[in-house]
């Protein structure tokens, strides 16, 4: 009988073990299923989350414009003493461009030998501000002019057409 026992108690031992096995596979089953339902969750907010082709190409627009007005806005920084709003108050032979962190130095009268005053010309197009440091500038230079009329500072704001201006203005 003792060899019964001892075969029960093997017999019991491995059932034991395969019913542990089989609740730990369970357990890894159903961890794998929880991890792989998050997974698909994560993903299907990741899908919503994303950008409409739409949203993609209004962001893509909006960039090449920005792109686009600071490049016209650096250019007709160059050239703006050919623009009306310049040339009616100084001239070209006049003005030195800077470009940083002022566009343009004027020494008025440097062009027929007598500089009688210097201004420092900040150029602007559209509706573009001043930036923090330029209004630093422009501040310290009014505080110069307080004390001396020979100094100034002057912001041209140049009138430049935009895409669609130029389109009416073709077709009328």
């Amino acid at each position: 009988m003792e060899i019964a026992h001892i075969l029960i108690i093997i017999l019991a031992v491995c059932l034991l073990s395969i019913i542990i096995w089989l609740i730990r596979r369970e357990f890894k089953w159903r961890s794998r299923e929880s991890l792989l339902k998050e997974k698909i969750i994560k993903q299907e907010q990741e899908i919503e989350q994303r950008p409409t082709r739409e949203e993609v190409e209004r962001r893509i627009d909006e960039a090449l414009k920005g792109q686009l007005s600071s490049t016209k806005g650096k250019v007709s920084e160059r050239v703006a003493p050919v623009f009306q709003e310049f040339f009616s108050k100084y001239k070209a032979a006049d003005c030195w461009f800077i470009g940083n962190p002022i566009d343009f130095i004027v020494f008025q009268g440097y062009s027929v030998r007598r500089s009688e005053k210097i201004i420092f010309v900040e150029v602007k197009t559209g509706k573009s501000d001043l930036k923090p440091n330029e209004r630093k500038i422009r501040n310290l230079i009014q505080n110069i002019r307080s004390q001396s009329d020979k100094v100034d500072w002057d912001l041209v704001r140049l009138k430049m057409e935009t895409e669609g201006e130029e389109k009416a203005n073709a077709t009328s």
